[in-house]
């Protein structure tokens, strides 16, 4: 070789007859991933992607996978996802390991990536189960404001999405700075959120030619009543009158409400607050916000719970409470696959979940024997690691840390001892 940059293609002559064929080889998650790899390379050698804005690509990829909620990527869970992924290669590919570029490939792409973390991090998003599909599509999306030129195009890129009580809500953003919301189903409508600075320019320029109250309306599009909400909100001196006051309140006799609430006692005297109130719901909703002292001296005594039964030993409860936490907390922590013994587990198995939390001050040596048996985060995690090596060791796989990591099922940071015990 003249030239240490010289392609050597490979033939009979400069390879060796009889090949060595590597450990790896065996494991065949390793080779199947190796050859996914192989072969999406050559595909992107073949047919290089055309430019365009891969950072908001992988972003919505990943979102779609569920390792992110509307525009926020959790990229914890994405970095155990992929660190799960890639152990069977970590070894024979140290260049896949995403630890120090895996974040920054959903972010904004501030320099530029390696072809092969494009590739893994492709082939990644493919290995993901798809969550169910946006209702609103993939975009872009339609600008729905009515003052821009490309009014009803589909120019809208920017979309968030977030759920609130099950349904999907989707908040658009367009470039003239119109922004809308909408739900999914097929009878939602949207909603403006903000109509931009082209409404607030067109605005001020009707009032200052004189417009009135309605053809203003006309001209941007919208209600009368929207005219006079965005008048205040610029602070415009406008041409048109102010908006008539509501029709006056509805007056109510003070005396004869109360003559009706005293007439109901005389008439049941056996009814207590609560049922008279009920009895006669508007005049007591009436009372109780405008004349809430005559009410209060007016009404039937509040009725008080009786005592009955003895009072509750709670030393002896302590004791025996104190007992059964502990045998809880040893019947819990052999339970398999382990579980962590904290506060809440233990209440829950004793069949008294949040009880004892509510009593720390009548349960002095249940809250002693509480703090002896519990369980940190730290002691839980390493106490997985050792469950899921001897996992391993049974069921003839090989102990490995990445095995190890996946399952027993702990994040991408832990703390340092676990690492040791890793």
């Amino acid at each position: 070789m003249t030239n240490r940059h010289e392609f050597v293609a490979a033939h009979e002559g400069n390879c060796a007859a009889v090949a060595v064929v590597p450990s790896w080889a065996e494991d065949r998650h390793a080779v199947e991933l190796l050859r996914w790899i192989a072969v999406a390379s050559a595909a992107l050698l073949c047919a290089p992607p055309r430019s365009g804005n891969l950072q908001e690509e992988y972003r919505r990829g990943a979102i779609e996978r569920g390792f992110g909620k509307g525009n926020r990527i959790a990229q914890g869970k994405l970095a155990a996802a992929y660190a799960a992924m890639i152990g069977p290669i970590a070894r024979i590919l140290p260049e896949a390991d995403g630890s120090d570029w895996l974040s920054e490939m959903t972010r904004k792409h501030r320099k530029a990536f390696h072809p092969l973390r494009h590739v893994l991090f492709r082939l990644f998003l493919e290995g993901q189960e798809r969550r169910k599909p946006s209702p609103f599509g993939t975009g872009p999306w339609p600008c729905l404001n009515r003052l821009a030129d490309h009014y009803g195009r589909r120019v809208v890129t920017r979309m968030q999405l977030h759920y609130d009580r099950g349904h999907a809500i989707a908040r658009f953003t367009c470039i003239c700075g119109h922004v809308y919301a909408l739900a999914d189903g097929a009878r939602s409508k949207p909603r403006i959120l903000e109509f931009g600075p082209l409404f607030d320019e067109g605005f001020r320029g009707l009032v200052a030619g004189g417009n009135g109250l309605r053809e203003t309306a006309r001209a941007l599009c919208v209600d009368p009543g929207t005219i006079r909400l965005h008048a205040t909100r610029l602070e415009l001196k406008v041409p048109w009158k102010a908006r008539k006051e509501g029709r006056a309140k509805r007056r109510f006799d003070r005396d004869a409400i109360r003559g009706r609430w005293l007439a109901a006692q005389a008439e049941q005297p056996g009814l207590s607050r609560k049922q008279l109130g009920a009895f006669l719901q508007a005049e007591r909703s009436w009372l109780y916000r405008n004349d809430r002292d005559w009410l209060d001296l007016n009404s039937p005594p509040p009725s008080t719970a009786s005592r009955w039964g003895k009072r509750l030993d709670w030393p002896t409860i302590d004791c025996h409470l104190a007992v059964e936490l502990r045998d809880a907390a040893h019947r819990l922590i052999r339970e398999t696959p382990p579980q962590r013994v904290s506060a809440a587990a233990l209440e829950r198995l004793l069949g008294r979940p949040g009880w004892i939390g509510k009593r720390t001050e009548k349960l002095p040596r249940t809250i002693e024997a509480l703090g002896q048996v519990v369980e940190t985060l730290e002691d839980f995690r390493l106490r997985r690691v050792f469950w899921a090596a001897a996992a391993l060791e049974r069921e003839g796989l090989p102990v490995q840390a990445w095995r190890i990591r996946r399952l027993a099922g702990l994040p991408a940071e832990v703390s340092m001892r676990v690492e040791e015990a890793l």
